[in-house]
């Protein structure tokens, strides 16, 4: 019998932990977040997990062009995320 898996609030909760850290890259329940998101479609998990993400596209779109006006940044980033999430 397989366990449970742990529930999304407590995957966000340890996700954001994580971040502040700084140990994303061996956080297993930002993975597991992502694999409900994104392989599972669970979309539940997908607005938990672009709470994560919306940070860090922002920084990447001032990182790119530090000129670029608020408004347009965000519509860059959700263009991005609508984009991703179709694929």
């Amino acid at each position: 019998m397989e366990p449970n898996p742990p529930p999304l609030d407590w995957l966000r909760d340890a996700c954001a932990d994580c971040l502040r850290q700084r140990v994303q890259a061996d956080c297993e329940p930002c993975r597991e977040l992502a694999y409900r998101a994104l392989c599972d479609g669970n979309d539940a998990a997908w607005d938990l997990l672009v709470v994560h993400l919306w940070p860090l596209i922002l920084r990447w779109l001032y990182a790119n062009d530090p000129e670029l006006m608020p408004t347009t940044a965000e519509a860059h980033g959700y263009r991005l995320l609508w984009r991703f999430r179709r694929h």
